[in-house]
C-alpha cells in the first residue's frame, strides 16, 4: 500500500484518486507519520442503487404553498396522500 502524506494528497487529490481507482491499490494518508485516512478503491461487488427510495416518499397535499391560511390561520391539509412519488 502507497503512503503519502497529507499535505502532498491535498496537493495532488484528483490524480491521487484517479491513481488508486486505476489501479485498485488503496492509499494510506499520514499526518506527522500516523495514519489518518485509507483511501481505497470502490468494490466491483457493491451494487450502486439508482434510485434507492423510489416509491418510499408520500407527500400530502400541496408540498409548495404554506401550511397556514393566513386570513383564517386554519390548517389546510388533506386526509389521504395525493400521490406517491415514483
Amino acid at each position: 500500500m502507497k503512503t503519502i502524506p497529507a499535505t502532498n494528497f491535498k496537493t495532488h487529490c484528483l490524480s491521487l484518486l484517479a491513481h488508486v481507482a486505476r489501479s485498485q491499490q488503496p492509499l494510506l494518508v499520514t499526518r506527522h507519520g500516523k495514519p489518518l485516512v485509507k483511501v481505497a478503491p470502490v468494490s466491483k461487488k457493491i451494487a450502486v442503487h439508482q434510485k434507492p427510495l423510489k416509491g418510499s416518499v408520500v407527500y400530502w397535499g400541496d408540498v409548495l404553498s404554506p401550511l397556514m391560511n393566513f386570513d383564517n390561520q386554519k390548517r389546510q391539509h388533506s386526509k389521504r396522500p395525493h400521490n406517491v412519488i415514483q
